[in-house]
């Protein structure tokens, strides 16, 4: 007998109870299962008698027991029973409709529906009731949005009621004819008509939809109609020993010899049966139930399951008769128990060339496990083993054990094997090995010890390199062993001032050695002996395996490890342990086949594939369950008004994920007195004395693996008492207000006329700068007339009179611009332009048109958008064609007007290429004119009248141009003016 049943009821702490559910003769299978746990009403449950079970869309599960019904969200048990309102304590069936109302249904045919934590009863029980009271018993009811209830009756029958009382019924006791409608979730019907009258051949009729789908001979006698919906709208049903499958490309119908209680599929597709105190038998498809071949597996034999619910990525749940609830964990991982007497702890696994496995089980039994994940006896019984060497050429396997022998066995398929004392073996040839016992380190040359090292060093585990060299590790930390001696290598870890406990090494691929240290974490030493260091501060390594895929298994006291790569050449990390379905958390050795990761345990070996097996990461379903204001619980609202004194709050939350409530955590945060998220484990949190103040309280859950979940939020606004409310505050300030205006008032007259006195000081100052500029205008225009009339006198003298009227005529409407523009201190930017062009034109016919005058607008306004002050540039135009380009006798005269700007600037430049500031400087003294010219004197000073004396308004600066050769080559002016003084915003 390999396997045993052990059942247990879960006790305080979440502790996990593991079954071994399968029992076999046979020496050549070993069966798989689950882990799971029982709750029962020492852990609040209302009774162990349980008839159904569903989860509702907030995650809550809800049981129909005999003595009420019960509500489980992870932690603990909500009872509801005929005191709170129920209509009856035994509740068979419950539903969820839209609004999220549980509807029960007793044994006495009333319904009731539970909302927002009460009880309420169905308005129209006694009408329903009296309908169907001879007819049989409510089996199932759907409400849809209309708040129509349609119900199935048992053993035969149908009916349906309005939300006006309308009852329609077609339930009758067995005659010729029977229907049982299956309701759909889009409304529509599915009929299941049984013929039962006497003639010779009795027949089943489905009617999917209003579309008959299936017609055949009935193979016994349909009583006890029941239908099961499962994922995608599929249905199973059964009519006594009946059962059928539909959905909409599918309809099976089978015979069963014993009746079915429950159906239901899980992630996998497979097909989860429950009969009467049979337990379990699971199908690997629909196809395979109806083709009639034998279950995968069989679970729970003994056990009356009256529901299976599967709960995606959690695992199965069921309802047991006279046994409470069982969780199975999670259907991916397989447990495999040996012995149920001794401790099922499997400390050595061993792997030989041909990719198959070698373990020992605590009664001393050996196993080979080959791909197909088959377990083959080897020997049995004889002693219980520490480390594993397999040699499968030579059919040797060396095995060291704790038990006092040394001796060699034939097993009966063909393997020796050879016990040697000690924790671990190295085995170099058929008759040298190297044994490793807690007290030192030995090497035995057939069978005798040739040598042996000194002193207690209390050493763990043993490891050989490619090189030959042999390295150690225990608690006193890191060894090689060189001429015969150990020597330390803490240093080549850098963990030299630091104790450290080696529990394992294993060695990679490329030589690099993997070491496994008690506290301390994952060490990668290199053959360059470079160390990479992966830190795991809370668990104990006991032992590593790389697959071939490079992910590298980690077994430790919390369970499984996976590192997983990524392209980066990172890890992700995944944790195993006894919420994912683990036996035990306690991993002692861990290998693998192919796909297949096996983990030797404190409690049995486990085994799964490593594509299928997934964290449970549903992320949990969280709401907060009310709050509490100075110490009374309030109804539940999404919002609240208090008063300044109701400032002591205290919030209940809870999140709900089956397989991790026990350690789920929370982050919260209270708004308006939060800075950061708070991190928590429990599920009440307090703020005893709040200011006045707007709030909102958020909360999230995690269980650690998945995201956080939504947040659910609460907002709160405690009120300010009333010497600190607005209104009081306003009257305040409206006295205060009045006393100070009081004041104002009578130092006003005095100020008013010292504001008069200093507005006409101003104005005088205002009349004086126009005047100035007035003054300086009236100088600049008669100033460019006399230059102009000189430029037509030399044109008369020495052109024709053509070109003279031809001048005349710009000259005329010059002097028109000029005049009209005469009162104006600002000019647009275009007319300025076109003033200056008549200007050159004039100057360009006096000098036979060799200037070539070019005028460059870099700016993003428009040239009508932007005003300067009207005639500043012309005395620099004026200048540079007098002074530096009529004096040249050779080279091209150029004079270039360009506009750039900046974010807070304009810049204006007047560059010519004339003889130059000196050479123009010095004809003027041969000449021996000693006219002095007003022209850029009077422009200056016009710019700072304009600005108001403020010098960082504008620049004006003129500079020489030279060539490379230090020759000049003309000059230039550049004038900055400051946006916003001179852009007309007007425009």
């Amino acid at each position: 007998m390999i396997a045993f049943v052990l059942f247990s009821r879960r006790t305080r702490g979440w502790f996990v109870f593991f079954a071994i559910l399968f029992i076999s003769d046979s020496c050549y299978g070993q069966k798989a299962s689950y882990s799971y746990e029982i709750l029962g009403t020492e852990e609040g449950l209302a009774s162990s008698e349980v008839y159904t079970v569903i989860e509702d869309s907030r995650g809550y599960l809800w049981f129909g027991t005999d003595a009420g019904v019960s509500r489980y969200d992870g932690y603990e048990f909500t009872n509801y029973t005929v005191v709170d309102g129920l209509i009856d304590n035994t509740i068979f069936k419950l539903h969820e409709d839209n609004k999220g109302r549980i509807w029960c249904m007793g044994f006495r045919n009333g319904i009731c529906y539970i909302q927002n934590d009460r009880v309420h009863p169905y308005r129209y029980n006694k009408q329903l009731t009296d309908a169907i009271h001879d007819l049989g018993w409510i089996s199932n009811i759907v409400v849809d949005s209309n708040e129509t209830i349609r119900f199935n009756l048992s053993p035969w029958g149908y009916g349906e009621i309005n939300n006006q009382g309308i009852i329609a019924l077609d339930g009758h006791k067995p005659r010729d004819t029977v229907v049982h409608r299956i309701v759909n979730s889009d409304g529509s019907l599915i009929d299941l008509i049984c013929d039962l009258s006497n003639s010779p051949v009795r027949r089943l009729t489905i009617i999917d939809r209003g579309i008959k789908r299936f017609d055949k001979p009935l193979e016994a006698n349909p009583f006890h109609v029941y239908s099961y919906p499962v994922d995608s709208g599929a249905y199973f049903f059964n009519l006594g020993t009946i059962i059928g499958y539909i959905d909409r490309d599918t309809i099976l119908v089978k015979h069963l010899p014993v009746i079915p209680m429950s159906f239901n599929r899980d992630d996998k597709g497979r097909v989860w049966i429950a009969y009467l105190n049979k337990g379990i038998a699971v199908y690997n498809s629909v196809f395979d139930l109806f083709d009639g071949r034998p279950p995968a597996l069989q679970l729970l034999d003994g056990f009356n399951i009256s529901k299976i619910l599967n709960q995606p990525g959690s695992g199965m749940w069921l309802s047991l008769e006279n046994r409470g609830v069982c969780h199975i964990y999670n259907y991916d991982i397989e447990n495999y128990f040996f012995d149920a007497v001794k401790p099922n702890g499997i400390p050595a696994l061993a792997k030989n060339d041909s990719n198959e496995l070698f373990l020992s089980v605590p009664n001393g039994d050996f196993y080979k496990i080959n791909a197909a994940g088959t377990f083959l006896p080897i020997i049995k019984g004889y002693s219980n083993a520490s480390d594993i060497y397999v040699d499968e050429e030579k059919k040797k396997i060396y095995v060291a054990t704790f038990d006092f022998r040394n001796e060699s066995i034939k097993s009966s398929n063909g393997y020796e094997f050879n016990y040697i004392h000690g924790r671990g073996i190295k085995v170099l040839n058929d008759s040298s090995i190297w044994v490793l016992s807690p007290q030192s380190l030995q090497l035995k040359v057939n069978n005798e010890t040739t040598f042996k090292t000194e002193g207690y060093q209390f050493l763990k585990t043993i490891f050989k390199d490619e090189q030959g060299t042999i390295w150690l590790g225990g608690n006193g930390g890191f060894f090689k062993m060189e001429n015969r001696k150990l020597i330390s290598c803490n240093a080549l870890l850098g963990l030299e001032n630091k104790q450290i406990k080696i529990n394992k090494i294993r060695g990679l691929k490329n030589g690099t050695m993997m070491i496994a240290t008690k506290n301390d974490g994952l060490l990668l030493l290199s053959p360059s002996k470079s160390v990479l260091h992966i830190p795991f501060k809370e668990d104990v390594i006991l032992d590593m395996y790389l697959d071939d895929d490079g992910e590298l298994w980690i077994g430790t006291n919390n369970g499984i490890i996976r590192l997983k790569p990524n392209l980066l050449g990172e890890y992700s990390v995944q944790r195993i342990n006894h919420l994912n379905g683990l036996s035990s958390n306690q991993i002692n050795c861990i290998n693998g086949i192919d796909d297949f990761i096996y983990a030797g345990t404190e409690n049995g070996l486990v085994r799964f594939n490593k594509r299928e097996v997934l964290p449970l990461n549903l992320i949990p379903k969280l709401s907060i369950q009310s709050i509490s204001v100075n110490g009374d619980i309030t109804g539940l609202a999404n919002d609240y008004q208090l008063s300044h004194d109701q400032n002591n709050i205290e919030f209940f939350f809870s999140g709900r994920s089956h397989d991790h409530s026990g350690n789920l955590k929370y982050r919260y945060k209270l708004k308006g007195a939060d800075e950061n998220w708070l991190y928590t484990g429990n599920r009440i949190v307090r703020y005893p004395s709040l200011a006045p103040g707007d709030y909102q309280f958020k909360v999230a859950a995690s269980n650690g693996v998945s995201a956080w979940s939504d947040f659910s939020q609460i907002n709160i606004t405690i009120n300010k008492p009333w010497w600190k409310t607005t209104y009081f505050i306003l009257a305040l300030i409206i006295l205060g207000l009045t006393l100070v205006f009081s004041i104002y008032f009578l130092r006003l007259k005095s100020k008013t006329q010292e504001y008069e006195k200093s507005r006409q000081i101003e104005e005088q100052k205002l009349k004086l700068i126009e005047a100035k500029l007035v003054a300086l205008r009236s100088q600049m225009n008669p100033h460019f007339t006399f230059n102009s009339l000189n430029a037509i006198q030399n044109v008369l003298v020495n052109f024709s009179v053509k070109e003279a009227i031809n001048y005349m005529s710009n000259f005329s409407t010059l002097i028109r611009g000029i005049l009209e523009n005469s009162e104006k201190f600002y000019m647009q930017l275009d007319e300025e332009l076109e003033m200056l062009k008549l200007y050159v034109d004039l100057e360009n016919l006096r000098f036979g048109n060799t200037i070539d005058y070019q005028v460059q607008v870099d700016l993003i306004a428009e040239e009508s958008f932007i005003e300067i002050p009207s005639m500043i540039l012309q005395p620099f135009i004026e200048n540079a064609i007098i002074h530096g380009l009529a004096p040249k006798k050779n080279g091209d005269r150029k004079l270039i007007l360009s506009f750039k700007e900046d974010e807070r600037n304009i810049y204006c430049t007047v560059q010519d290429s004339g003889i130059g500031r000196k050479a123009a400087k010095e004809i003027k003294e041969q000449s021996g004119l000693k006219r002095q010219s007003f022209g850029i004197k009077i422009a200056e000073e016009r710019l700072k009248l304009l600005a108001g004396g403020k010098t960082n308004e504008f620049t004006f600066h003129i500079s020489d141009l030279y060539d490379q050769n230090g020759e000049v080559t003309g000059t230039k002016v550049t004038i900055k003016f400051k946006k916003g003084i001179y852009v007309n915003e007007n425009n």
